[in-house]
């Protein structure tokens, strides 16, 4: 009895694992725009597979395998081939980190905190190079679950005087797009008052003197008899967790694929990390649920997420969000804090007899029992 106790436990496990695996990647495919079969010829055993792939500007160099039967994350790496980064960054706040900018490493980061106020944050970041960027385009990465600043502003040194090459407006995606213009020095301008956290700034540089347009290629173990697609084109950053990587770098015993064909991912969705309908790029309120984007003050933050009364306590989790209470006491748990709470649930609340009317009975009962006493004793 007991094994048959465990094996259905086991099975259940098992059961739940597969499903919890099954759900983690079908989010995972929600992040990519573009979908492709691999084709190759037939294998008679474990093989590297190469395949030519073209990501679309703006789009994050990261791909996700499935094996088409089995539905598993297969590892995979991007081979970037005349690729090469020759500029650095640093930032207004002359922080040590900021060369993460630029560092052509998505796993590392920079981070822009707000101040959970009203006021918009501002943060220059400085692009040098020293044989000079040739470029019209700049992609902005940023990390999930942020949206993108409230405003950019991008100037240029040609001919030794500040160029503005991309007047200060509202980004509607992560590639900003300007005028061809070639120089070694940029300044990139980002307001904000969201906190930002971003991955890298990559150009698009005419001359290879920054990032270039590269031709890249995939590769992977395959299974002799399997089928795999490939999903690429990402426009967010996650992590995906594959079994244990092989050696693909080495360059023997590789066979080439065919070129694939891209098509429309149709499980494709923008990330939108609250659930409220609204994109994160381009949501008021990143964190919390806020489909009507209320903003009173106009502040780029929606209310949801402001902090009215500035109490350390943002309005959707102020139980008083107009008038300052740190500590959040509400004594009878009604959900109001008592500093604004008006309701008369309290049983003391707006009864001002009652505490007289108690020590009044108080005061009765101790004096019948005293009367009981000397009577008993009298008898």
């Amino acid at each position: 009895m007991k094994k048959i106790i465990f094996a259905i436990f086991l099975l259940f496990t098992t059961a739940v694992a597969w499903a919890e695996e099954e759900k983690s990647v079908e989010n995972l495919k929600k992040a990519f725009q573009s979908v492709a079969d691999v084709e190759f010829g037939k294998i008679n055993f474990p093989s590297v597979i190469e395949f030519p792939i073209e990501f679309k500007n703006g789009s994050l160099r990261q791909v996700l395998v499935i094996e088409k039967e089995s539905g598993a994350i297969q590892p995979a790496i991007v081979i970037e081939k005349n690729k090469k980064i020759n500029y650095t960054a640093r930032d207004s706040f002359d922080g040590r980190d900021s060369r993460l900018l630029a560092d052509g490493n998505m796993e590392t980061f920079k981070e822009y905190f707000s101040d959970n106020g009203v006021d918009q944050k501002r943060v220059d970041i400085f692009i040098t190079s020293e044989i000079g960027i040739d470029t019209d385009s700049l992609t902005l990465y940023l990390d999930k679950f942020v949206a993108l600043p409230e405003a950019v502003e991008i100037s240029a040194m040609v001919g030794g005087q500040e160029k503005i090459i991309l007047g200060k407006s509202k980004p509607l995606s992560s590639v900003l797009n300007f005028p061809r213009t070639k120089a070694s020095e940029f300044k990139i301008s980002l307001y904000y008052v969201q906190p930002l956290r971003i991955r890298e700034l990559q150009f698009i540089d005419h001359n290879s003197g920054g990032v270039a347009e590269s031709r890249d290629s995939v590769r992977f173990l395959a299974q002799p008899g399997k089928k795999y697609e490939v999903f690429f084109d990402l426009d967010r950053y996650v992590r995906i967790e594959s079994g244990e990587m092989p050696n693909l770098r080495q360059d023997e015993e590789i066979i080439l694929a065919s070129k694939i064909s891209p098509g429309k991912n149709t499980f494709y969705e923008k990330a939108d990390s609250d659930g409220d309908g609204v994109a994160d790029e381009g949501d008021n309120c990143v964190g919390i649920k806020n489909s009507d984007q209320a903003d009173l003050n106009h502040n780029g933050r929606g209310d949801a997420c402001d902090d009215f009364d500035r109490d350390g306590i943002i309005n959707s989790a102020d139980n008083c969000p107009d008038i300052p209470n740190r500590n959040q006491a509400d004594e009878d748990a009604d959900g109001a804090g008592d500093v604004c709470d008006q309701s008369d649930d309290r049983v003391l609340q707006d009864q001002k007899w009652f505490p007289l009317a108690v020590i009044f009975l108080v005061f009765v009962v101790v004096g019948l029992i005293f009367l009981k006493t000397f009577r008993s004793e009298r008898r």
